[in-house]
C-alpha cells in the first residue's frame, strides 16, 4: 500500500522492482537505439507540457580488455527535467523500448571490469571465450564475479555463446511456431473487449488514435460492439482499425467468443489482434481466429524471470498479412540484445512440459479453493465461461486451463489479507513464473481506480495467484494452511 501511495520510506529503500515500473533515474531514460530515444522525445513533446526541451546523448561503454563477448555496448540517453519523469516512464513502460535489466547488468559488469583493468595497469589473468571458460581458481580477484557468473551459466545454464544470438532468435521463432501448430494441420479508432490490465488500454489510447472500451466482453457488450462497427462502417473517414482482445482477461480470466469476433472482423474488414499471454499457445488456439497474435515471452514461455521479450505472429491467410508484414519491415528495429535472445531460447526448451505441470497444479488448487466455504468466488477458465474456452482449447492431451487463478473471500478484506499474508510463496506483480506467485491484484494494478475496477466486477480485495510447478502436494498443503488462517467469523 505504501508503495502505491509513493511513501518515501518505502521507495527510498527499494533496490529492485518490476522492470517496467521501477526505474532508478528520474532525470534520464536509456535506450538501445537512436530511433527509440528520439521517439521518446517526440512522445513527451506531444503531451500538453509547456517548454519541454529534450536532449539525446550517445554514450558507449567498452571493456578495454575484451574480457567478455559483449565488449561494446552503445546506449542512448534522453535527459529531461524531473517533473517530466512520469511522461518518459509512460513511453518506456508502454513501448518496451527501454533497456532491459539483463543489459543494464552487463553494462555495470563492463564498467566494473574496466575499473579493475585500470587498477591492474592492464594486466589480465585470463580471457574468457564462449565455450572455453574454466572454473575460477581460489584467490583470483580481477573479474572474479564476472568469471563465476559466466562459468555457471555456460556449464550449468546450458546457454549458447552470445555470438550465436542471431541463431537463437531463429530458434525462438521455430519454438513458437512449433507450439502454435502442434497436433494440428494448418493449410483509426480501435476497440478493446473485456476487462484487461490497464496497460493494454493505455497503449491504445496513448500511442494510437483512441479506443472504445467494452468492459465486460460478454452479454450486452456484443450488441454495443455491433452498433459501433456499423456506425463506423458508414463513416469511411473515421474507420475502426482493429479489435483488441485478451485471452484470457486479466484478472477475471474470462474468455471471449472468438468465433463470433472472427465473423464480425471479416464482415466489417477489421483486424483482430489477440494477446494470448495468459492463455498461452500451448493450451489455446487463437491463431485460427485472429489476424495477429501477440504474446509476452517474459511469462510462462520463459518462466525463469531473467529475461524480457515479446512476440508477434501474423496469420498468413489474413487480408492484413502483407500490409502488416510491410509495416513491420519498414518500422521495426532488431534491437534485441544478444542475451535477451539466448536466455529465452534456453528457458523455453521445456515450455510444453512446464505448462502441462502447471495446468495440473492450478486445477488442483482451483478445485481446493472452490470447495472451501470461506471462499466467495474463484475465477478460473474451467469455471468462468467454459463454453467459450472450450472453443479455442487445443485437443492435445497436455492442454489445460493455465496457471492463473483469482479468488475473493466471504469475509472480504479481512479474509483476503489473512489468506495473502499467510501464503508462504513469492509475492509480486507478474505471472507465468516457474514458482508460485501471489498478488493483491486490484490494490496493485488499480490502486487509484478501485471504484472504476469494481463496476466491472474486479473486487478490491481480489487475490491473483500464478501457480508454479512445485510438487502439487506441497502447494495444496500451503493453500490449506492459508485457508485455515482466515478467521471463521
Amino acid at each position: 500500500m505504501r508503495y502505491e501511495k509513493g511513501d518515501p520510506r518505502v521507495l527510498n529503500r527499494m533496490k529492485k522492482g518490476y522492470p517496467r515500473f521501477f526505474i532508478a533515474s528520474e532525470s534520464a531514460m536509456l535506450f538501445l537505439s537512436l530511433l527509440a530515444a528520439e521517439q521518446c522525445v517526440v512522445f513527451i513533446r506531444d503531451q500538453p507540457v509547456a517548454g519541454f526541451q529534450g536532449r539525446v546523448r550517445k554514450a558507449a561503454s567498452q571493456d578495454a580488455m575484451s574480457r567478455i563477448p559483449e565488449a561494446h555496448v552503445t546506449i542512448y540517453c534522453v535527459f529531461f527535467l524531473e517533473n517530466l519523469f512520469s511522461l518518459s516512464k509512460q513511453y518506456s513502460q508502454h513501448t518496451g523500448n527501454g533497456i532491459s535489466p539483463c543489459l543494464a547488468e552487463c553494462c555495470m559488469r563492463i564498467e566494473n571490469a574496466n575499473d579493475e583493468c585500470k587498477q591492474e595497469a592492464g594486466l589480465h589473468q585470463r580471457i574468457l571465450s564462449g565455450t572455453g571458460a574454466s572454473a575460477p581458481e581460489q584467490g583470483e580477484s580481477a573479474g572474479s564475479e564476472l568469471e563465476v557468473f559466466t562459468y555457471v551459466e555456460e556449464r550449468f545454464g546450458r546457454n549458447f555463446d552470445p555470438k550465436y544470438a542471431a541463431e537463437m532468435k531463429l530458434a525462438l521463432r521455430h519454438c513458437i511456431a512449433g507450439a502454435l501448430t502442434e497436433g494440428e494441420e494448418k493449410h483509426r479508432t480501435q476497440v478493446q473487449r473485456g476487462v484487461a490490465g490497464l496497460n493494454t488500454l493505455k497503449i491504445i489510447e496513448k500511442l494510437g488514435p483512441g479506443a472504445y472500451f467494452l468492459e465486460h466482453g460478454e452479454g450486452s457488450d456484443y450488441e454495443e460492439f455491433k452498433r459501433i462497427l456499423k456506425h463506423h462502417a458508414l463513416t469511411p473517414e473515421d474507420p475502426i482499425l482493429a479489435i483488441f482482445a485478451e485471452c484470457l482477461s486479466n484478472s477475471l480470466l474470462k474468455t471471449t467468443d472468438f468465433p463470433c469476433l472472427r465473423e464480425l472482423a471479416i464482415r466489417f474488414k477489421v483486424a483482430l489482434v489477440v494477446d494470448e499471454t495468459i492463455g498461452n499457445f500451448a493450451n489455446i488456439d487463437v491463431l485460427s481466429y485472429a489476424d495477429i497474435v501477440v504474446s509476452s515471452l517474459t511469462k510462462v514461455f520463459s518462466g525463469d524471470s531473467n529475461v524480457m521479450g515479446g512476440s508477434i505472429v501474423l496469420t498468413p491467410n489474413s487480408r492484413f498479412y502483407m500490409p502488416v508484414c510491410l509495416a513491420v519491415h519498414v518500422t521495426t528495429e532488431d534491437i534485441i540484445w544478444c542475451k535477451n535472445a539466448i536466455f529465452p531460447e534456453r528457458n523455453s526448451r521445456d515450455f510444453v512440459r512446464r505448462v502441462n505441470e502447471i495446468n495440473g497444479n492450478a486445477l488442483a488448487v482451483a478445485e481446493l479453493l472452490q470447495a472451501s466455504p470461506k471462499v466467495a468466488n474463484v475465477w478460473y477458465p474451467k469455471f468462468t465461461i467454459p463454453s467459450n474456452y472450450d472453443k479455442i482449447k487445443r485437443l492435445s492431451y497436455a492442454t489445460g486451463y493455465g496457471g492463473l487463478i483469482s479468488v475473493t473471500f466471504v469475509s472480504g478484506k479481512h479474509g483476503s489479507w489473512a489468506f495473502y499474508d499467510s501464503l508462504l510463496c513469492c509475492k509480486g506483480p507478474s505471472l507465468g513464473t516457474n514458482f508460485t506467485l501471489a498478488l493483491l491484484y486490484t490494490h496493485f494494478a488499480h490502486f487509484t481506480k478501485l471504484e472504476w475496477a469494481a463496476q466491472y466486477g474486479v473486487d478490491a480485495n481480489l487475490v491473483r495467484i500464478s501457480i508454479g510447478f512445485e510438487p502439487c502436494e506441497d502447494l495444496l498443503a500451503m493453500f490449506q494452511t492459508s485457508l485455515k488462517a482466515i478467521p471463521d467469523n
